[in-house]
């Protein structure tokens, strides 16, 4: 009747979701049982699945594994930003990947397919791999 507490049904309810949430996540409302001790190198670790696509989004949405820095095109977009038009049409017609990662199968086309939608309308650029 005085408005500032849930009814009984509400709460109810809410402990039922509780519930529901700790079987899921163990660790929720930060449940100190559940919760397991971790160390640096766990704070660090990073989880991937064995689904190639998981693995390689990686590389241009860090933000999803809880990462906060930018993915490949991201950081090209930045570097980008950082200079004029004319230098920015030299740049990007002469992107180039090197290293274990640009053999990625698709990674050249992911990055062009990110580029066209970044850039200009018209706007030309050329992704170049180590070979």
């Amino acid at each position: 009747e005085g408005g500032g507490s849930d009814s009984e049904d509400e709460n109810e309810k809410l402990s039922e979701l509780e519930v529901v949430l700790r079987q899921h996540c163990p660790e929720f409302l930060g449940d100190p049982v559940a919760a397991k001790p971790t160390s640096v190198a766990e704070n660090y670790q990073l989880h991937l699945s064995t689904e190639q696509i998981r693995i390689g989004e990686l590389l241009f949405q860090p933000y999803m594994y809880g990462l906060e820095q930018g993915g490949i095109t991201s950081t090209i977009q930045y570097v980008l930003n950082l200079f004029d038009e004319d230098k920015q049409k030299r740049l990007v017609n002469n992107i180039f990947l090197t290293g274990g990662p640009a053999s990625l199968p698709g990674l050249t086309k992911r990055i062009e397919r990110d580029l066209l939608a970044m850039r200009p309308f018209k706007s030309t650029f050329k992704v170049n791999v180590a070979s």
